[in-house]
């Protein structure tokens, strides 16, 4: 072996025996670190070698190179307690490693609360708590500082350790401090490993915070109303304050003296309490000035019991399936009532049976029919009975056997108060149904109703069922159950068929007969697709006529073909062209008038002559008519005379007169001809003061429709005059229709 691996061994073996290790491991900021600082850990190795770098828990992060023997980690925002290790691989030295801490520094102490206990009359304890703020986690001290003064004397300051805990409950620390201390300083300090903080100074006078140790209570000694109770007392107290409550129930107070001085024990009573009842006690005092003591331990006693106070909530039934035999019934009295445990109930049915006793177990007792006897029950403690409860076992009259009656029960107090339940379906005797119901049936296609009724007389008291059978030919195809308040049924979706119907009815007896067989016939079905179908579709023309209407442009459209499609509207002639040229012609006309191209028989084709005669002009009368067109290519005015036109009907923008030669039958008109001549006819004018009322009749007739003319023209003109065709357009109703 060389010698070189012999002295390298040798030298390993050395550093193993004296445990030298590879490396130095160490924080940047030590090893106790506040949560959430950011820090670095640092290792150095004694020589180059394959660097282990690592933390625990583990995380993901690799150690950075400071330089060949150096390695660190960045630790960000610690939250918890760690521990890194450094080993330098294949060397047998030993790894080196770190534990950190991790806490919170300490809070200021706050919500000092300092008492002065008296125990004696020469000295007392000055107890002082406080709450020390959050858990710091790390191990920590908080210890009470204190100095006091008796007089122009000051001593302290003292200390005294609170013991540490976790959480954040209050912490304490007491003083021995003598009675003739008049004032304190106190102030507390907390500290761990990473700060230290003091709470603010807060001053007291001791008589300010005197307290009383608390009061000591003997055992009551208690009657049925009444418990006497010993208190002790320490200290000369001037104030006692006793409280009592029974169980589960809330405290009530008890002052023996506004003011008194009391040192030695002594005997309270407290009264006005309900008999048999298990009362917790408890006390406290307080000097002439300062606090009240804390709460003594509570004691408890039972007050004795009396005799019950009332008597028992009775009631009697008759059973249903024994009519021999009757029960009655007692509701167990509450304490306030029984005052005492029931040891025994008793009963007698006067004249029948002698008083029988009962354990206090049992709440009703059975015995023979008997009408018109009086039944006593008493309930009885170790200090007496209840008073007698009587009742009357009298019928309920009127009642008959298999009828179904309703009822209501009502309890009543003292004060007139009560409440009531009704109740339905009551028989004092019950047999199955007589007979079926009585039903009718209609058939609607594939449906068939039904409505039945049983007679009073064949229910042999309530019915609880009725059932429907459906029978095809073959077996009972389906049942039907339904309750006794319902009296009708629809039987739906049936297949094309025969079928039988019948029903039977059900009390607490059982089922009745069966009714009679009603034969039903289902020889088509119903087609509810196509019914569907057409409610879709005239639902769809139906909404989209709605949409269309919602334009302003459509409803015009709409109201002006309503009006031209009028059938009791009369075209007035007097519009027509001719009345125009009879301003200016006398004599006889051609009045030729045209129904229609398409429809005219060869007798109307034939000229109308009509006679008109001529009326002498009143004088200064200058035209009885006279027509203003409008929308023309030029003006001409109709009258021979030079006045100006005068405008005697009013201008519509509704109703065109197209007007053309009467012996012209080639002509074709349009409401878009632009040769046509086209004159607005206006509604209003002059005419014969004795068609005034008739007028004025067809004005308000057709107050809304302005192109109607409401006087008659003929009357100023003589002569014959040929009938120009008149017509009404609506092709031009729906140009421009924004739909």
């Amino acid at each position: 072996m060389p010698w070189s691996i012999l002295i390298l061994l040798t030298v390993v073996a050395m550093e193993i025996c004296i445990g030298e290790k590879s490396c130095v491991i160490w924080s940047s900021v030590g090893s106790v670190i506040q949560r959430g600082r950011s820090f670095q850990v640092f290792c150095v190795f004694k020589y180059k070698c394959e660097v282990s770098m690592e933390d625990h828990p583990r995380t993901e992060q690799k150690p950075s190179k400071f330089n060949s023997t150096t390695f660190y980690f960045n630790v960000s925002n610690i939250t918890m307690d760690k521990t890194y290790s450094c080993e330098c691989q294949g060397s047998t030295l030993d790894s080196c490693g770190l534990d950190i801490s991790t806490g919170y520094p300490p809070q200021k102490p706050h919500f000092i609360s300092c008492t002065y206990k008296m125990n004696t009359t020469q000295s007392g304890d000055v107890v002082c708590t406080w709450d020390k703020g959050r858990d710091t986690i790390l191990a920590s001290n908080s210890v009470l500082w204190m100095t006091t003064s008796a007089g122009k004397n000051s001593t302290g300051p003292v200390s005294c350790s609170a013991s540490a805990t976790k959480g954040t409950e209050p912490l304490s620390a007491s003083f021995t401090v003598p009675r003739s201390v008049q004032r304190i300083s106190v102030w507390v300090q907390a500290e761990n490993k990473l700060a230290s903080v003091n709470s603010s100074v807060i001053n007291y006078t001791l008589n300010d915070i005197a307290m009383p140790f608390p009061p000591v209570l003997g055992q009551p000694t208690c009657s049925s109303r009444m418990c006497i109770i010993k208190v002790e007392q320490s200290v000369r107290i001037e104030y006692l304050e006793i409280q009592y409550k029974p169980d589960q129930e809330t405290w009530k107070t008890h002052q023996p003296n506004s003011v008194m001085q009391m040192m030695s024990p002594q005997s309270w009573s407290i009264s006005s309490l309900e008999p048999f009842r298990l009362y917790h006690f408890r006390a406290r005092s307080k000097f002439r000035t300062g606090l009240w003591s804390e709460w003594s331990v509570n004691t408890y006693s039972w007050t004795e019991e009396e005799a019950p106070a009332k008597e028992l909530d009775v009631w009697f039934t008759q059973s249903e399936s024994d009519f021999k035999s009757m029960r009655v019934y007692w509701k167990e009295a509450n304490i306030s009532i029984s005052r005492g445990k029931i040891i025994e109930y008793g009963v007698s049915i006067n004249p029948k049976l002698s008083p029988t006793k009962l354990s206090a177990d049992v709440s009703n007792y059975s015995f023979s029919h008997c009408y018109d006897c009086e039944v006593t029950v008493w309930a009885r403690n170790s200090k007496g009975s209840s008073p007698p409860a009587k009742i009357m076992t009298r019928r309920v009259t009127d009642m008959r056997p298999f009828e179904c009656y309703e009822g209501a029960v009502y309890d009543l107090h003292e004060d007139s108060s009560g409440s009531g339940t009704r109740f339905k379906a009551v028989a004092i005797s019950v047999s199955a149904p007589a007979s079926g119901p009585m039903f009718n049936d209609t058939v609607d296609g594939n449906k068939v109703k039904v409505t039945w009724e049983l007679p009073r007389s064949q229910r042999g008291g309530c019915i609880t069922m009725y059932k429907l059978y459906l029978e095809n030919d073959s077996s009972i195809w389906k049942t039907y159950s339904k309750p006794a308040a319902q009296k009708t049924h629809i039987i739906r979706e049936l297949p094309i068929g025969d079928y039988y119907l019948w029903m039977t009815a059900s009390n607490a007896k059982g089922e009745g007969p069966r009714s009679r067989k009603a034969k039903l016939f289902i020889v088509h079905q119903e087609t509810p697709l196509s019914s569907l179908l057409v409610c879709v579709v005239g639902a769809a023309i139906l909404l989209v006529l709605l949409c269309l209407y919602q334009s302003s442009t459509v409803k015009q459209r709409f109201w002006e073909l309503f009006q031209c499609i009028m059938l009791d509207v009369v075209p007035d002639p007097a519009n027509s062209k001719w009345a125009k040229e009879c301003s200016q012609e006398k004599g006889e006309l051609n009045l030729q008038l045209q129904l229609s191209s398409s429809t005219e028989t060869e007798e109307e084709q034939e000229p109308i002559l009509v006679d008109v005669e001529e009326l002498p002009r009143p004088s200064g009368y200058t035209s009885a008519l006279k027509i203003i067109p409008s929308q023309l290519p030029h003006q001409t005015s109709l009258s021979h005379d030079t006045e100006p036109a005068t405008l005697l009907y009013p201008l519509t923008s509704y109703i065109k007169s197209f007007s053309h030669d009467s012996d012209s039958s080639e002509q074709t008109h349009t409401s878009m001809d632009t040769s046509t001549t086209v004159d607005y006819i206006s509604s209003h004018g002059p005419g014969d003061l004795d068609e005034e009322d008739e007028d004025e009749e067809r004005e308000e007739e057709f107050v809304d429709m302005d192109f109607f003319p409401s006087q008659n023209i003929f009357m100023e003109f003589g002569g014959k005059l040929t009938l120009d065709a008149v017509k009404i357009d609506c092709s031009d109703f729906f140009q421009n229709l924004d739909i």
